[in-house]
């Protein structure tokens, strides 16, 4: 016991700050991040880095003074602005923007577990902030609006925790999760997108609560071959004609709970789709009825 005490408090004794700006050691992300040990936490000074940063070892990377005084551009818009390969990595306080390569992002996570995202800005880029297989972790106050596709998109991701974002104004939908399970959408701002706030496709066991989707073309939260999903939002005012858009859409998926809602109009599905169940607070209901 004693020698791992020991052993432990060595450990955390060795992490170091490590400063990027002018006049420090390093002047770039990337050489800061080259030249760090895991556990290590990357400080960077205010201004502009023209950069693709590969984030592959346990690190926290954070700007000094925030998104608005600390911008990271991609050097080259075929790669994203950060790539995350390694699992415990903290990175906050960024704009990433200018990954508009497909299917580049301002933040990606591939592969990456326990990993914590707050409070950036990852904003015009193909997809603000992107998670393929990488399970376990917090996405928190991060704006990924005016993006060119998705502002949140999660691909085979489970038990993620999206928090408190702003995933607004984007070319397609606002959330996007794609055979991702077990995730919790909490308190997020999914409106004014040019297809869906909410579109969950093949995923399953999510829950849905408090959070926004208003004025989306599509609609406002939609469920595709999603069972055992749990919604409990804000949804009105979404849907243009043009687009046969609702404010809640379910299309081949069974076991819904529509819970505290907010809503101007009753839940829409599709004959195609019937018969499902689903339950509106607290009451159980058999879907079969055409749009």
């Amino acid at each position: 016991m004693i020698l791992f005490f020991v052993a432990f408090t060595a450990s955390v004794a060795s992490a170091a700050d490590i400063y990027v700006g002018p006049g420090e050691t390093y002047t770039s992300i990337q050489g800061a991040v080259n030249n760090a040990s895991a556990g290590d936490i990357i400080i960077v000074r205010d201004g502009t880095y023209n950069e693709n940063v590969l984030v592959n070892k346990s690190l926290t990377v954070q700007s000094e003074n925030g998104t608005a005084n600390c911008i990271v551009t991609a050097s080259s818009s075929s790669d994203h602005v950060f790539n995350v390969t390694a699992d415990y990595v903290n990175i906050s306080g960024f704009t990433a923007t200018g990954a508009t390569g497909f299917p580049k992002a301002g933040i990606y996570l591939n592969s990456a577990d326990h990993c914590n995202i707050s409070g950036n800005n990852a904003s015009n880029n193909y997809f603000g902030i992107y998670l393929s297989s990488s399970n376990n972790n917090n996405l928190t106050g991060n704006n990924a609006s005016y993006n060119d596709d998705f502002g949140i998109y999660l691909s085979s991701s489970n038990n993620n925790n999206l928090t408190g974002n702003i995933a607004s104004y984007n070319d397609d939908n606002g959330i996007y999760l794609h055979s991702s399970n077990n995730n919790n959408l909490t308190g997020n701002n999914a409106s004014y997108n040019d297809e869906c706030g909410i579109y969950l496709y093949s995923s399953s066991n999510n829950t849905l609560s408090n959070n926004t989707c208003k004025y989306n073309q599509n609609s406002g939260i939609y469920l595709y071959y999603s069972d055992f999903t749990t919604i409990g939002c804000d949804v009105t005012n979404n849907g243009d004609p043009d687009y046969e858009g609702y404010n809640i859409r379910i299309m081949y998926s069974d076991n819904v709970i529509i819970d505290d809602v907010i809503v101007d109009e009753p839940i829409q599905g599709e004959a195609s789709s019937c018969p499902f169940l689903y339950t509106w607070n607290g009451e159980g209901f058999e879907f079969v009825n055409e749009i």
